[in-house]
């Protein structure tokens, strides 16, 4: 297929410094999303001619394992994440099998399409799949200003839920607030356990979805009320991290992993976002050319939202 639009992952830069373990080999190619058109195909490719509008599900799973036979391709056994594991999006042409290829309406743009694959499909499956927020509860999500972040404040006030959010940006609270943030909390100023639990009168939050790993999951788990879900989906911050267990079962909390998610609930995202029930938040467009510009942004955490590039 022909790309259109690619996004900039933290995968990509996991991929480049190695945070995935060095015992693997890089890929040349990085990028896990894309959305463009159908170039040509390999043999019968049903419904999927020349010049069809798609955008890519970014993981290449083998089809016959137990998970991808139950409808759970998210936890193939012989999974792969393109980008990581294998040559990306950042590239004019990619090759991938038909399955992975998820049809968009004309009513979805290429750059807002782009953005779905992975930031998008983890924040709806943490949410309706794993925690099933419901309308009137509160939603914590510690840095929350990148791709995955607000996206999970775009779905989570979909679902009719209160969000509190984290940031380390003075200047991002604002935007924070613009995008419907009940509470913002500036980590920079504020301890955020105790920030969190009054913004909440004591009680703590329904759900925290943590996508940083060891900087704050001891202290997302503090901000769960009793009874209570926390949903792991992350390590940008890295994934070591030490727990007082007594904090989880005293309090009746139950964590959830996440992986990315399915194919199929990739198709229900973008029903939500071509219904207009959520609007991906983009930070900026870069060329292909300027892949090194776009990541200097995301590294120095300078986006709020997605950034994309445009082969």
């Amino acid at each position: 297929m022909k790309l259109v639009a690619s996004s900039v992952n933290h995968v990509d830069i996991w991929a480049r410094t190695g945070a995935l373990g060095t015992d693997r080999p890089f890929p040349k190619i990085l990028g896990a999303d894309g959305a463009g058109l159908v170039e040509e195909t390999g043999g019968p490719a049903e419904g999927l001619a020349a010049g069809t509008r798609v955008l890519i599900y970014p993981l290449l799973t083998c089809g016959s394992c137990e998970y991808c036979l139950s409808g759970r391709e998210n936890l193939c056994q012989n999974l792969k994440m393109l980008g990581i594991q294998c040559d990306g999006t950042y590239a004019e042409y990619v090759a991938v099998p038909q399955r992975n290829l998820v049809t968009i309406p004309d009513v979805l743009d290429f750059t807002t399409a782009s953005t779905l694959g992975i930031a998008y499909l983890t924040a709806w499956t943490a949410l309706v799949r794993a925690a099933k927020v419901e309308p009137g509860e509160a939603v914590l999500v510690p840095a929350a200003t990148g791709g995955f972040g607000t996206a999970a404040i775009s779905i989570a006030r979909a679902l009719g839920a209160d969000v509190v959010a984290t940031t380390g940006s003075k200047e991002k609270v604002v935007k924070l607030r613009s995008v419907g943030v009940k509470a913002v909390v500036d980590v920079t100023s504020e301890d955020m356990v105790s920030s969190v639990l009054s913004a909440t009168d004591g009680r703590g939050v329904d759900v925290v979805l943590d996508s940083v790993g060891s900087a704050t999951l001891a202290a997302s788990l503090k901000c769960v009320r009793r009874g209570g879900r926390l949903v792991t989906l992350g390590a940008t911050s890295g994934r070591e991290v030490t727990l007082d267990v007594r904090g989880i079962y005293a309090k009746g909390i139950t964590i959830y992993g996440v992986y990315v998610g399915t194919r199929d609930d990739l198709t229900h995202v973008i029903e939500w976002v071509a219904e207009g029930k959520i609007r991906p938040v983009v930070d900026s467009v870069y060329t292909l050319e300027e892949a090194a510009e776009a990541h200097s942004r995301l590294d120095g955490r300078l986006a709020f939202g997605k950034i994309v590039l445009r082969p």
